[in-house]
Formats: structure tokens, C-alpha cells, sequence
């Protein structure tokens, strides 16, 4: 008994070792080959995960600290890069280590990364003094001047237009929040993805997702939206905490109707027998056109409203 607990221990130990030994060789590559790290930085979260897997929560901790340790060695932007990514694996891998549902999952990578996100956006405001939307949009604004500046004949008529631009330009500032989820829900989606691919490669059980023409969120959302869009219309302040909360709800709304939106196409070509390149196709062909892209937000708030695929089935 005690000899077989033993060899369990060294296993894990060792396997804990190897796996940190992977991680640091990533994280390597993506400190120094900023062109090769592009790619490798979405695998960084996956030895955690495959520790938390296979060795438990105690050993992937522990792998954590040490990562954490080593990533001083570099320095503290890297130690900020450690504790961004090998924080979601840690989390991730618990969760995959419990069988969570494949929401959970997503739920759990997204939280974790917007935790990240906000305490590096924190962090560089508090210590950098710098706002990163505020310089961003100002560059942008001082970019498009100069060259309104140096070739003004080819701005000549399009006052209105620039305008217009700023404007937008502006309203970056309002929806961080926003920013932050969004980029949260894609990096965590991204890494479970990934994590996905190489944990069924080792014969872990996976709990797979709902089809996709079969997600429906829930109709309060349809309410809400509604109330979003009656406080645009009727107009408010600037820069006043309501008109904040309303421009980050109308633009998370906005994506949730057009995700719904696409649960009704892909569920229509379900019921007609089409391949399934089809509604993919018509997917990517109205993120590249603005038209279809309000038809597909057309269409999931009418199926919110009147549950359109029970009528399309019938």
C-alpha cells in the first residue's frame, strides 16, 4: 500500500515536472519570437490543464507558484504573461478535471481571462499612467489629421464623413467593459478549443456541446434589448454613467441577437438536409457585408419574440 502510493507520487511529481518543463519552453518561444508567439501564446494555458487532468489540483498549483517564480528570471512583464494564462489553465483544468459541462468550461476560461484583463488594465493605469483605449484612440485621431494635413485636397467634402469617424472613435472609450469581454469570451473559446483537440488525443472524456443549431438564449434578453435601444433613441448624456451602461448593453445585445440570429440559420439548413458549408459560408459571408449581418440580428430577434424555428419545423 504504502510502495504503490509512493510510485503514484513520484509519477505525479515527475509528469508535474515534465509538464513545467513544456510550459517554460512555450513561454520561452513566445517572450523571445514575438512572430512564432503570436501562435504559441494560445497553447500556454494547456500543460496546466494537462496537469490539472492527470495530477489533480495540489500539483497544478504548485506548478503554478514555480512557473511564477521562474517567470521572474525574465521579468515582470513576463511574470504578468505567467500569471495571465497559467492562472486559466489552472482553472480550465480543474474544471475539465471534474467533467464540467462544455459551458462551464467556457464560462470559467471567460471569467478568469476578464479577472486577467481588468487587473492588467489596472495595473498599467495605475503604474504606467497611461490609459491603452485613451492612447489608442488618440493616435488614431492624431494619424488621420496629419494626413488631413499633408493631403487635404483628399479630404476636401468629407467633413461630415471624419466627423462621423471621431465620433466612433470616441464611443471606444466608452465600451471597454465591453472590449474586455468580448476578447475574454474569445480567448477562453480559443483555449478550450485547443485543450479540446489534445485531451481526446489522450482519451480523456470530453463533455461535448449542444449543436449549435439548437442554442437559444434566453428571451428576457429580447426585453432588455428593447429598453437598450428605447434610452439610444430617445438620447442621453454623454459620458454620464447611464449612457456608459447603455452603449456597452446595446453592443453585447446587438451580438447575442445576431449569435441567435445564426442558431435559425444553421437550424433552417438543418431542416432543409443542406451541407453543412452552406450556413458556414452565408456565416462568414455576413461578417464581411454590413446588410446580411442586420438581416441575421433581424432574424434572432424574431425568433426570441416568436420562436421562428418551431415555426419553421411545423
Amino acid at each position: 500500500m504504502y510502495w504503490g502510493g509512493l510510485v503514484k507520487s513520484t509519477k505525479h511529481v515527475t509528469e508535474t515536472a515534465i509538464l513545467l518543463v513544456l510550459y517554460m519552453v512555450l513561454f520561452t518561444i513566445v517572450y523571445f519570437i514575438p512572430f512564432l508567439g503570436i501562435f504559441f501564446v494560445w497553447v500556454l494555458p494547456l500543460p496546466f490543464i494537462m496537469n490539472a487532468v492527470r495530477n489533480g489540483r495540489n500539483a497544478t498549483i504548485y506548478m503554478f507558484v514555480i512557473a511564477l517564480v521562474l517567470s521572474l528570471l525574465f521579468s515582470l512583464p513576463a511574470v504578468l504573461i505567467t500569471l495571465m494564462f497559467a492562472s486559466v489553465g489552472v482553472i480550465v483544468g480543474e474544471v475539465y478535471r471534474r467533467k464540467g459541462a462544455a459551458f462551464h468550461i467556457l464560462l470559467a476560461g471567460t471569467l478568469t481571462f476578464i479577472v486577467n484583463f481588468l487587473l492588467l488594465y489596472v495595473l498599467v493605469v495605475v503604474f504606467l499612467g497611461i490609459d491603452p483605449i485613451t492612447e489608442l484612440v488618440s493616435g488614431m485621431k492624431d494619424t488621420i489629421k496629419q494626413m488631413q494635413q499633408l493631403s487635404p485636397e483628399q479630404f476636401a467634402g468629407n467633413e461630415k464623413l471624419l466627423a462621423a469617424f471621431f465620433k466612433q472613435l470616441d464611443l471606444l472609450t466608452y465600451i471597454v467593459p465591453s472590449m474586455l469581454l468580448i476578447s475574454a469570451f474569445i480567448f477562453a473559446l480559443i483555449t478550450q478549443l485547443i485543450a479540446n483537440l489534445f485531451l481526446k488525443r489522450f482519451n480523456f472524456e470530453i463533455q461535448a456541446w449542444k449543436p449549435f443549431h439548437e442554442w437559444s438564449l434566453p428571451k428576457s434578453l429580447l426585453f432588455y434589448y428593447l429598453i437598450v435601444l428605447f434610452l439610444v433613441l430617445i438620447g442621453l448624456e454623454e459620458g454620464s454613467t447611464l449612457y456608459v451602461i447603455v452603449m456597452n448593453l446595446q453592443l453585447l445585445l446587438e451580438i447575442a441577437m445576431i449569435l441567435q440570429g445564426f442558431t435559425v440559420i444553421f437550424a433552417f439548413s438543418k431542416i432543409k438536409g443542406w451541407s453543412l458549408a452552406i450556413p458556414i459560408v452565408i456565416v462568414v459571408g455576413s461578417f464581411l457585408l454590413t446588410i446580411p449581418l442586420q438581416f441575421v440580428k433581424l432574424l434572432g430577434i424574431i425568433d426570441l419574440g416568436i420562436d421562428l424555428r418551431s415555426r419553421m419545423k411545423s
